[in-house]
């Protein structure tokens, strides 16, 4: 068992990678069925996924926000003011 241990530090798994993208590990492997994330499988049960896949995810993601996300206005005309 020590031995499935040791893989690759280049390789995440499911939790590592939900954690550290802040989603919920069921969102990672919806997407590992969905074929938007490529894995490697070191068992029938073991999956991990490559850092470069979560690199390229954060690019995929970055890239489809809008350039001044911080500061976005809301789109449907409405004002919105703070709760007093």
């Amino acid at each position: 068992m020590s031995e499935l241990r040791n893989y690759p530090s280049d390789l995440l798994s499911i939790q590592q990678m939900a954690d550290k993208l802040g989603i919920h590990h069921q969102t990672v492997r919806r997407w590992i069925k969905e074929g938007r994330l490529k894995y490697v499988r070191l068992g029938t049960r073991i999956i991990r996924i490559p850092i470069s896949e979560m690199e390229r995810l954060k690019e995929d993601v970055k890239s489809a926000l809008p350039a001044d996300n911080q500061n976005s206005q809301p789109t449907d005309g409405q004002d919105v003011r703070p709760v007093t």
